[in-house]
């Protein structure tokens, strides 16, 4: 379930996290609400953004966005992906 969540993310747009407040959906698709400062690492990579996420205690992921903003990818950054789910 937490896989297909994260895989619906590609090709929608990120949400400016930098310069407006984090709405309903935004919250919804990048943090848990283990996670309530909604902290977040951002990373200039190729031509895009990577954002380092943390969801629970053990699970991270990362995004990957192109330079205007469209989601490419995820993956785990975690070793352990079962860590990893939606409650």
């Amino acid at each position: 379930m937490w896989i297909d969540s994260a895989n619906r993310l590609v090709g929608q747009p990120m949400p400016d996290l930098e310069n407006t407040p984090c709405d309903d959906r935004c919250r919804l698709m990048l943090w848990s609400p283990n996670n309530h400062e909604h902290r977040y690492e951002r990373v200039v990579e190729g031509d895009g953004n990577r954002y380092y996420f943390n969801w629970l205690f053990d699970c991270s992921y990362s995004v990957y966005t192109t330079a205007d903003g469209v989601i490419r990818s995820w993956r785990f950054e975690t070793s352990r992906p079962e860590s990893c789910y939606v409650f």
